[in-house]
């Protein structure tokens, strides 16, 4: 990786993450990302 963001982990590279539907359906975002990460139908990977 060259960019510069990426070897002093700067946004958007800060914090990788992903979340993936568990039943291959995610949900509505309707209430914000808050509410949405916190919907037991993701599962979160953390950056490794």
């Amino acid at each position: 990786m060259t960019d510069e963001r990426v070897k002093f982990d700067r946004a958007p590279f800060d914090h990788p993450e992903i979340n993936i539907p568990l039943n291959g359906a995610a949900p509505d975002n309707t209430s914000g990302r808050a509410a949405l990460l916190a919907d037991d139908r993701l599962l979160q990977i953390e950056a490794v």
